[in-house]
């Protein structure tokens, strides 16, 4: 087993990597901490300045009991359909197939974890906050000034953190530093609209979220094309796993346990009572699974199925969130004991695999290992009612309604035309200040080009876009009428601004 040791540990660690990053990355607001109160609205206008609308935390698809049952007859059925298919015809074709269609996957979720990573590093580069001479400064990129919280007072001009902000630097320096933070941070409205086919995309964007959307197709197309190597397939994996532990919730403890619990039959089913799992796992090179190449056999590898990652990870996640939600209480947390259990069941599967040399399935170890550690857990320590009664749904279902309600306000949003700017200027970000600033005047005023306020109130707006009768001009009918293709790149301002700016 000594020789085997590196290995294991670098399967270990790969499936730590995306359960913990995925955990962290679904932590949002729990219903126990209280909502954050301004100071004031003028200080509340400018943190949305700063922070030009901070990104709202993706919707969670809350399971269900039932899905205890729909999730193993589902496995099922699609394993016993890809063992027949290969059997029948062969993996070629259907690596082919299903590495094209993971592929359209990849691309989303490669991108989305290569995105976070860069963001989390920018960050910790350049954070909005930091301490420096005990004292809590914040940078305000749009004031282009660093000024000190609470009730000591101070300033910087600086952008850069912690010592390197008393650094002086020069003048030219110094404004490119504000130009590149404030340009990575700039969100774009992208708009497409076609008539034939029928066409209608809007997305907002940064430079950021477009550099990592080309890395992450790159690296997916050489994966399918140029290279099959391992480890591009090992981090398509992380991020489908990533993303799916944002996307999935348990809602309770209970509907979490029933449903690992039933998916461990299934997984005990396929691996030792019939030769579909080992079969199809085999066969398929596709991003379903990681791979480890074996010290014995550098052509071999040992293999984990991203369901081994997932399924219990979507447990270890929640359990994170429970740790928020009882920080706010002033309990104590389960994310560790999660993670431990986890390990532990790692581990037993390992051994079990070099003892008897056959395939294990993991879940068999790894679900008794997550679920033991935290009912154990929370009985130890007086918590188990709590934990029983704790659910997401409720605040699940909120989110779904307070989506709504933006979406249904998200077409009257305000772009001016004269926000556009050229391909080189938004990709280099060389977007000149002046006109920035041009426009944050415009929105804080309410004043068309030539300076007059706009001819319309908000009532007769509203009015209008209440009436039964409104509908679009016959000039916007024809327009759209004669529509072949457009494509618009514009300075995204999601709302207007509610106090004046001072001129820099």
């Amino acid at each position: 087993m000594l020789p085997f040791l590196p290995m294991y540990i670098h399967l270990v660690l790969s499936a730590l990597l995306p359960i913990v990053t995925g955990s962290l990355a679904s932590l949002s607001r729990p219903s126990s901490a209280a909502k954050s109160v301004p100071r004031s609205r003028q200080e509340h206008n400018k943190d949305d300045d700063d922070d030009d609308e901070d990104e709202e935390p993706q919707k969670m698809e809350g399971l269900t009991p039932s899905d205890a049952i729909v999730f193993p007859l589902t496995a099922g059925a699609v394993l016993a359909g890809l063992y027949f298919l290969i059997q029948r015809y062969g993996a070629v074709v259907i690596n082919f197939i299903l590495g094209w269609y993971f592929a359209l996957v990849g691309v989303y979720s490669v991108s989305l974890f290569i995105n976070d990573a860069l963001t989390i590093a920018w960050d910790l580069v350049l954070p909005d906050f930091y301490v420096d001479q005990g004292k809590v400064w914040r940078v305000s990129t749009l004031d282009r000034k660093t000024e000190v919280l609470g009730e000591s007072r101070g300033s910087r001009s600086s952008p850069l953190p912690g010592p390197l902000g008393r650094v002086p630097i020069p003048k030219l320096a110094r404004d490119f530093l504000w130009r590149q933070r404030g340009a990575l941070k700039t969100k774009y409205l992208v708009k497409c609209d076609a008539r034939k086919p029928s066409v209608d995309f809007k997305a907002t964007l940064t430079r950021h979220n477009v550099f990592c959307a080309v890395l992450g197709a790159v690296v997916v197309v050489s994966a399918n094309t140029v290279v099959k190597a391992w480890y591009l397939t090992n981090l398509q994996g992380f991020a489908v796993s990533y993303g799916a532990l944002q996307l999935m919730s348990p809602t309770s403890f209970g509907t979490g346990s029933l449903i690992l619990s039933a998916l461990f039959v299934y997984d005990v089913w396929a691996v030792f009572f019939t030769p579909l799992m080992v079969t199809v796992a085999k066969n398929l090179d596709v991003p379903i699974k990681l791979v480890f190449p074996r010290p014995d056999d550098a052509r071999s590898f040992s293999m984990l199925g991203l369901g081994d990652i997932v399924i219990p990870g979507i447990m270890i996640a929640m359990a994170l969130r429970f740790d928020l939600y009882l920080f706010y209480l002033k309990k104590q947390t389960y994310f560790r004991a999660s993670l431990c259990g986890y390990v532990a069941g790692m581990i037993a599967t390992l051994v079990a695999m070099n003892v008897s040399d056959h395939p294990q399935p993991a879940l068999l170890y790894l679900v008794p290992g997550v679920l033991t550690s935290l009912w154990t857990a929370s009985l130890v320590r007086g918590e188990l009612k709590l934990m029983w009664e704790f659910s997401e749904g409720i605040d699940l279902e909120e989110d779904h309604n307070s989506k709504s309600n933006e979406a249904k306000t998200s077409d009257k949003e305000k772009v001016s035309s004269d926000q556009s700017s050229g391909w080189w200027s938004w990709l280099t970000g060389t977007t000149s200040a002046s006109k920035l600033d041009e426009v944050e005047k415009k929105a804080a005023s309410g004043k068309d080009e030539n300076g007059s306020a706009d001819s319309k109130s908000e009532a007769e707006v509203k009015k209008i876009d209440e009436s039964p009768d409104s509908g679009p001009s016959k000039a916007t009918k024809s327009v759209k009428d004669d529509l072949v293709f457009s494509f618009t790149v514009t300075l995204a301002r999601p709302k207007a601004r509610a106090h004046t700016e001072t001129p820099r």
